[in-house]
């Protein structure tokens, strides 16, 4: 039953004790005193992004009421300063990117939440939408305290296949990732060549860069590969040829132009050609998106055969080629060959001293790339919980915690179903719950703990998709 708006009334009640809250990812610092709030009213004042308003919104509204207009708002947003978000975070200091998603959560005689960024605002949104629930009565409840929270990595990228998966399967996959706090998501071509875009790629670059650059709630990033042909050779760039050049700068200027925030150099397992080096492709790539604009994003996945390689130890022709490019490339790496990426053997802790050392050879920190981050795949990176019959998890305890100081960014290849990459029409509420476990780890793995990961992450699942169910308009794709 909705209630009239018009009127504000705050009334703390007694909860049932909880001092820490069901949010994921984990905030990092929950100071809840065991009370709640009612809202008998709920009215907002501020600029808060209107991603995270409509998403607001749509959780009211499950909760049988709605946002109105009054006088005395009970939901302030308060955009500061940064320096002034910054002496709020006495533990650490925090790079400028890390520092625009930060907020923070206060539950009084009113809900305030304050951050320097539009981003800040809108995962202070996030985490408010699961505090929120309705009473026996039908009261909309929120615990009461504080809440302060910021990532402990700045960039968290999530990829999937804009190729193998039609538009509508990849909007609702990326419509998911601001409510996982994910930050990138990450479109990759895989087409049989390269010289020829097919038009499931095609539209959904179109769709979503423009739908990133317009909320600014994430980043899109263009995966490519110059190198796909079938049959071998056929269809291919070839950059000896000044056309082929050429056609491949227009091509990364073009997703540029539709709203990508950055590319990717995708050598991978089809680019094992070195016969132009590949340094000199890496910097054609970089000449032609910052000559547009200095700000995109620019990574680079190496082969996966022969002197320079993905996976495994850092070699001297890796040091030689990053020597040569802009220390803006990222790199992507995923540890140690068939280690603990899951990827020819089952997975293995991923060890400090082997991120170190591949960052002494390079002179820059990899962007750690996850592969099989999906429940049921090949050797998924996940395990069972003895506890929950039936629960799976991520492997976060075979990964060092100290992330932002051993990593640039968190890639992960993720999956929702046996599919993998190949994404099904409906996310099952379990294999949603993994990915929740996930990005939960990398938003806060100081403080992740499996069992803790898991409730929260199913409590995520049951909140969120009902409102992503409510319309294709709410959180997905708008032209």
């Amino acid at each position: 039953m909705k209630r009239s708006l018009l009127l504000f009334t705050l009334l703390a009640t007694l909860s049932h004790g909880q001092t820490s809250s069901q949010i994921i990812p984990r905030p990092r610092i929950e100071k809840l005193t065991g009370d709640s709030v009612t809202l008998a009213a709920i009215s907002v004042s501020g600029n808060p992004p209107a991603e995270g308003l409509r998403l607001l919104e749509a959780r009211t509204k499950a909760l049988g009421c709605s946002i109105g207009k009054s006088k005395r708002p009970t939901i302030v947003f308060e955009k500061c300063p940064p320096k002034e978000m910054a002496k709020l975070i006495v533990t650490e200091t925090l790079d400028p990117k890390r520092l625009a998603q930060a907020y923070r959560l206060t539950v009084t005689s009113h809900v305030k939440i304050k951050a320097s960024g539009d981003l800040g605002l809108y995962y202070g949104i996030v985490s408010l939408v699961q505090l929120l629930e309705a009473d026996s009565k039908g009261n909309v409840r929120v615990p009461a305290g504080e809440i302060l929270d910021w990532p402990e990595i700045a960039l968290r990228l999530s990829k999937t296949s804009a190729t193998d998966n039609d538009p509508a399967r990849v909007n609702r996959f990326t419509a998911w990732m601001p409510l996982y706090k994910v930050n990138q998501v990450g479109l990759q071509f895989h087409g049989k060549r390269s010289l020829e875009l097919d038009e499931n790629f095609t539209t959904s670059i179109k769709t979503i860069c423009g739908w990133a650059r317009q909320t600014g709630i994430c980043e899109a990033i263009v995966y490519f590969c110059p190198f796909r042909s079938k049959p071998k050779n056929i269809g291919a760039y070839d950059f000896k040829l000044p056309e082929h050049k050429a056609a491949y700068v227009k091509l990364l200027q073009d997703f540029l132009a539709q709203g990508a925030h950055g590319i990717e150099v995708d050598y991978n397992d089809w680019g094992d050609t070195t016969e132009i080096p590949i340094e000199d492709v890496i910097n054609l790539a970089c000449n032609a998106v910052w000559q547009k604009d200095p700000s995109i994003h620019v990574f680079w996945c190496a082969p996966n055969h022969g002197p320079v390689t993905y996976h495994g130890p850092a070699t001297p022709e890796l040091a030689r080629i990053l020597s040569k490019i802009s220390d803006r490339v990222w790199p992507l790496w995923v540890g140690s060959p068939g280690g603990w990426i899951g990827w020819k053997q089952s997975p293995v802790p991923l060890a400090t001293a082997e991120v170190e050392a591949w960052t002494k050879v390079t002179g820059r920190r990899p962007f750690l790339w996850l592969n099989r981050v999906a429940k049921g795949v090949p050797l998924e990176l996940g395990r069972s919980l003895d506890e929950i019959p039936g629960a799976r998890v991520f492997r976060g305890e075979d990964l060092p915690r100290d992330l932002n100081r051993l990593f640039a960014g968190i890639h992960f290849n993720a999956g929702m179903s046996k599919g993998y990459m190949k994404l099904p029409d409906e996310f099952a509420p379990d294999a949603l719950a993994f990915f929740a476990t996930a990005v939960d780890f990398v938003w806060n793995p100081r403080d992740w703990k499996a069992i803790d990961s898991y409730r929260r992450a199913r409590r995520f699942v049951e909140v969120m998709s009902p409102l992503l169910e409510q319309s294709s308009t709410l959180i997905g794709m708008r032209n």
